[in-house]
């Protein structure tokens, strides 16, 4: 039987290494912009983004901890015998394992994100990516790879960003049937 603080600590540094990957694609993705950003706003920019990591990191937490609490309360009450288990799984299926509402979410999430105006909005363009990065994270925990919705959403996505990096992708990424 696994250790309950040992999963605690597993699922920590999973997150750790997940927080680590998207710090390093950010850092990718700030090198190739910061050629096109005015430098005397970079640095209360970049403290400013780190704020809001900072804040994505804690929501996260507590939407982990809120999942937790509605999964006990849904089957608080229930006697915890062998008899019970099965119930109490079937339940927590039905109640949280939507997969298709859960995947349509996240899809209106994404075409829902709010355009940035300017690439001078270095906060603005960060929360644009974390919030791309967690959807896509997500439906990829889900089972649903880039493949299935790229085409569709890479349009979408560029037409959120400020029209001086359009411009930038457009001359880097070749058109598809060429």
């Amino acid at each position: 039987m696994t250790d309950p603080d040992q999963l605690k600590r597993q699922r920590l540094e999973q997150l750790k290494r997940g927080l680590q990957e998207t710090h390093a694609k950010l850092n990718k993705l700030e090198e190739d912009i910061m050629p096109h950003i005015d430098p005397g706003d970079v640095a209360t920019e970049i403290e400013a983004s780190e704020r809001i990591n900072d804040e994505l990191f804690a929501a996260m937490a507590k939407v982990e901890h809120v999942l937790a609490s509605k999964a006990q309360e849904a089957i608080a009450g229930m006697p915890l015998t062998d008899a019970n288990y099965t119930s109490a799984v079937d339940l927590l299926q039905r109640r949280f394992k939507d997969k298709e509402r859960i995947i349509a979410a996240h899809m209106d999430t994404l075409m829902s994100l709010e355009p940035v105006v300017s690439e001078h909005h270095l906060i603005e363009l960060r929360r644009l990516y974390d919030k791309t990065e967690l959807s896509n994270r997500s439906l990829d925990a889900l089972g649903v790879k880039p493949e299935a919705y790229g085409a569709l959403l890479i349009p979408v996505f560029v037409k959120k960003m400020p029209s001086e990096l359009r411009l930038i992708i457009t001359r880097r990424v070749p058109m598809s049937g060429n």
